[in-house]
């Protein structure tokens, strides 16, 4: 007669079993994403919202969003006015293909600033910028060859007065158009 054993709980089975047979590594090594999508992440960045919160408001899968941001996708166009309300900027300039996957070169190591948040920020994008490249305003406007004062009045009043050879070496510098990189500070006070 043969003797049936008893049947084991899923503890004493785990007891029984765990450490034996194949070993797979228990997390995921993770990945190290860049940015594709420098202007998304930048005011992303400057709207401190999370890219879960943005797929929410957007109505689409964080994965997704994770998608146009890291991998450079490029959404349905439906989708670009509803993106373009809750970031406040312009569908054309989010996702215009020339600037996706873009890379700039840092002439030396840098750290980002928290403190450049602390205070009003009026041109988003470039003060996200400087949090996607992790650089700090001092740096930055040292390699364009400008007072850091006058990095710190773009970034935090927005309105672009001042010599428009600034503009173009932060625009050179980011290598995005001027005309997109300033879209939030173009205001009546310009001088040429």
């Amino acid at each position: 007669m043969t003797q049936t054993q008893p049947r084991l709980s899923s503890k004493d089975l785990a007891k029984r079993y765990l450490g034996k047979g194949i070993r797979k590594p228990r997390f995921r090594e993770t990945r190290q994403w860049s940015v594709q999508n420098r202007i998304m992440m930048a005011l992303l960045y400057a709207k401190d919202m999370k890219i879960s919160e943005f797929a929410k408001l957007v109505g689409v899968h964080h994965r997704t969003v994770a998608g146009w941001i890291y991998e450079g996708t490029i959404p349905k166009k439906i989708r670009f006015e509803r993106i373009s309300e809750v970031l406040e900027f312009p569908s054309e300039y989010l996702f215009d293909e020339s600037l996706i996957g873009t890379t700039i070169e840092i002439p030396e190591e840098s750290r980002f600033l928290e403190r450049v948040w602390g205070q009003r920020i009026a041109n988003r994008l470039l003060a996200g910028l400087l949090k996607v490249h992790n650089v700090s305003p001092t740096d930055v406007a040292k390699w364009c060859e400008m007072s850091s004062g006058t990095l710190r009045k773009y970034v935090h009043e927005g309105v672009m007065y001042g010599r428009k050879e600034y503009q173009e070496r932060l625009s050179r510098f980011f290598r995005i158009p001027p005309h997109i990189l300033f879209y939030e500070g173009l205001g009546d006070r310009t001088n040429t």
